[in-house]
């Protein structure tokens, strides 16, 4: 409890905090109607799960952590630390690196602060197929259990989960691929970035040179502070480094890394006014016919919208 005139002004800020808490379905969240100073967007849409926009997460973060050190609105403490564990992306993070981080933080003091000597069993079925009952126990409580199905039938599939006990959060997350045949064109209002990438040319000779082209833009308002670009190779040419060397040398992109199957290219203040463009080369070493990996862009601060671009076909003869 705290006395004076800071007291007070501190009750009434926490307060105005419990005021400004957006409750549904059991969740609480506090959205954020600026941009933050990652630049993640103001996530004033409705949105849950991994769609939830990273200043939700950043602010619900915020909100819930001083509460909890407060010591008051338990329920809203309760409702937020659900909302964030219900926004965990299907790689067990947030999207975002500063949201990730404000998350694990909430959650790790409000782990810290809790009553861990309860004991939990959850049982969980799919389609009446069993796995085997997973213990949650003291020396457990910080530990994440995976549980994986892969023998779903076609359709739809009941999945039940059955806990005893309490304090136990769960997710239940699904993966699937599609044929690039079955894949809409996604629109720019479905983006966050846009991208277009282009090889010529796409038929060579060993030895050959072929130019990749690269175009992005920003598809809102305001800037992306680092946008990232992972973009597919094709097997059996190698990167001619130099070209990305030069482009970060002149600061028309800010880093780069090559990885299996593709190169991560790293764009600072993209936005719709200064999008951004370059080339580099690939030179062909040996005979083949195949495609490269799939192409994609997205605003690091604001991730859910990813541009995905399809596989492009080289062929490469003696």
């Amino acid at each position: 409890q705290a006395y004076g005139r800071e007291g007070d002004a501190l009750d009434a800020a926490l307060a105005t905090l419990a005021e400004t808490a957006v409750v549904q379905d059991g969740l609480a969240a506090w959205p954020g109607e600026i941009e933050t100073l990652d630049g993640s967007a103001k996530g004033s849409e409705s949105a849950y799960g991994t769609l939830t926009p990273s200043a939700r997460v950043e602010g619900t973060a915020l909100a819930t952590r001083a509460l909890l050190y407060a010591r008051t609105h338990p329920e809203l403490v309760a409702q937020g630390l659900e909302l964030l564990t219900d926004s965990r992306d299907a790689s067990g993070t947030w999207n975002a690196p500063q949201a990730t981080l404000l998350a694990l933080r909430t959650l790790l003091d409000a782990l810290q602060g809790g009553d861990l000597s309860s004991e939990s069993t959850v049982r969980v079925t799919v389609d009446e197929i069993a796995a085997q009952p997973v213990s949650l126990d003291a020396g457990h409580a910080g530990t994440v259990q995976v549980l994986t199905f892969d023998q779903l039938s076609k359709g739809y599939n009941d999945i039940v989960i059955q806990a005893e006990g309490d304090k136990v959060a769960y997710q239940a997350i699904g993966t699937y691929y599609l044929p690039w045949s079955q894949i809409a064109p996604t629109s720019p209002e479905e983006e966050e970035v846009s991208i277009e990438i282009s090889y010529e040319p796409t038929s060579l000779h060993v030895g050959e040179i072929a130019t990749a082209t690269v175009g992005i833009m920003l598809n809102r308002q305001g800037s992306a502070p680092l946008t990232v670009l992972e973009l597919g190779l094709p097997p059996g040419m190698d990167l001619l480094t130099s070209d990305l060397d030069e482009l970060a040398a002149k600061g028309v992109i800010a880093h780069y890394e090559q990885r299996p199957g593709h190169v991560r290219v790293y764009v600072r203040d993209l936005s719709a006014e200064q999008p951004a463009s370059f080339r580099y080369r690939l030179r062909a070493r040996f005979p083949l016919s195949a495609k490269t990996q799939p192409t994609r862009a997205y605003d690091l601060a604001n991730p859910q919208r990813p541009a995905v671009r399809e596989p492009a076909q080289i062929e490469v003869v003696p």
